[in-house]
Protein backbone atom coordinates (compact mmCIF):
# COMPACT_ATOMS: atom_id res chain seq x y z
CA UNK A 1 0.00 0.00 0.00
CA UNK A 2 1.20 3.47 -0.81
CA UNK A 3 1.40 6.21 1.83
CA UNK A 4 -1.44 8.00 0.07
CA UNK A 5 -3.71 4.95 0.44
CA UNK A 6 -2.85 4.76 4.14
CA UNK A 7 -3.83 8.38 4.68
CA UNK A 8 -7.11 7.82 2.84
CA UNK A 9 -7.92 4.75 4.89
CA UNK A 10 -7.28 6.72 8.11
CA UNK A 11 -9.68 9.44 6.92
CA UNK A 12 -12.23 6.79 6.07
CA UNK A 13 -12.15 5.47 9.64
CA UNK A 14 -12.89 8.90 11.13
CA UNK A 15 -16.57 9.73 11.67
CA UNK A 16 -18.09 12.49 9.52
CA UNK A 17 -18.39 15.84 11.28
CA UNK A 18 -21.87 16.80 12.34
CA UNK A 19 -23.56 19.52 10.35
CA UNK A 20 -25.37 22.47 11.85
CA UNK A 21 -29.15 22.35 11.94
CA UNK A 22 -29.43 25.18 9.41
CA UNK A 23 -26.87 23.77 6.98
CA UNK A 24 -29.27 23.15 4.11
CA UNK A 25 -30.88 26.58 4.60
CA UNK A 26 -27.44 28.20 4.53
CA UNK A 27 -26.50 26.33 1.35
CA UNK A 28 -29.68 27.45 -0.45
CA UNK A 29 -29.16 31.00 0.84
CA UNK A 30 -25.64 31.07 -0.60
CA UNK A 31 -26.92 29.70 -3.92
CA UNK A 32 -29.56 32.44 -4.11
CA UNK A 33 -27.04 35.14 -3.21
CA UNK A 34 -24.61 34.02 -5.88
CA UNK A 35 -27.18 33.98 -8.65
CA UNK A 36 -27.09 37.09 -10.81
CA UNK A 37 -29.90 39.54 -10.30
CA UNK A 38 -32.48 39.58 -13.10
CA UNK A 39 -31.68 42.22 -15.70
CA UNK A 40 -34.18 45.04 -15.97
CA UNK A 41 -35.32 45.81 -19.47
CA UNK A 42 -35.22 49.26 -21.04
CA UNK A 43 -38.98 49.60 -20.61
CA UNK A 44 -38.81 48.78 -16.89
CA UNK A 45 -36.23 51.51 -16.35
CA UNK A 46 -38.17 53.99 -18.49
CA UNK A 47 -41.48 53.43 -16.68
CA UNK A 48 -39.77 53.54 -13.28
CA UNK A 49 -38.12 56.83 -14.25
CA UNK A 50 -41.41 58.47 -15.15
CA UNK A 51 -42.76 58.02 -11.65
CA UNK A 52 -39.89 59.70 -9.83
CA UNK A 53 -41.01 63.07 -8.40
CA UNK A 54 -37.72 64.84 -9.15
CA UNK A 55 -37.82 63.74 -12.77
CA UNK A 56 -41.44 64.83 -13.14
CA UNK A 57 -40.72 68.22 -11.57
CA UNK A 58 -37.70 68.72 -13.83
CA UNK A 59 -39.75 67.81 -16.88
CA UNK A 60 -42.51 70.24 -15.96
CA UNK A 61 -40.01 73.04 -15.39
CA UNK A 62 -38.42 72.35 -18.78
CA UNK A 63 -41.83 72.37 -20.50
CA UNK A 64 -42.80 75.69 -18.92
CA UNK A 65 -39.45 77.31 -19.67
CA UNK A 66 -39.46 76.24 -23.30
CA UNK A 67 -43.15 77.03 -23.65
CA UNK A 68 -42.71 80.59 -22.45
CA UNK A 69 -39.33 81.16 -24.15
CA UNK A 70 -40.29 79.85 -27.61
CA UNK A 71 -42.52 82.80 -28.57
CA UNK A 72 -39.87 85.23 -27.38
CA UNK A 73 -37.19 83.84 -29.67
CA UNK A 74 -39.35 83.11 -32.71
CA UNK A 75 -37.63 84.13 -35.96
CA UNK A 76 -40.70 85.11 -37.92
CA UNK A 77 -42.82 88.06 -36.77
CA UNK A 78 -46.47 87.16 -36.25
CA UNK A 79 -48.78 87.67 -39.23
CA UNK A 80 -51.53 90.19 -38.55
CA UNK A 81 -53.37 89.57 -41.82
CA UNK A 82 -55.65 86.58 -41.39
CA UNK A 83 -57.89 87.19 -44.40
CA UNK A 84 -57.09 84.13 -46.49
CA UNK A 85 -59.87 84.73 -48.96
CA UNK A 86 -58.81 88.29 -49.84
CA UNK A 87 -56.89 88.98 -53.09
CA UNK A 88 -53.72 89.70 -51.09
CA UNK A 89 -53.74 86.25 -49.55
CA UNK A 90 -51.32 84.91 -52.15
CA UNK A 91 -48.55 86.59 -50.18
CA UNK A 92 -49.44 84.67 -47.04
CA UNK A 93 -47.83 81.26 -46.44
CA UNK A 94 -51.27 79.62 -46.19
CA UNK A 95 -52.34 81.18 -49.49
CA UNK A 96 -49.55 79.43 -51.41
CA UNK A 97 -51.20 76.07 -50.84
CA UNK A 98 -54.31 77.05 -52.82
Amino acid sequence: MSPFDEILSEYQKQPAPSLSSAFSANVFREIRLRQPAPQESFWDILVAGFFRPKLLAGGLVAVFVFGFAAPLVSVQPPQQDFEIFSPGSRKLPSGKIL
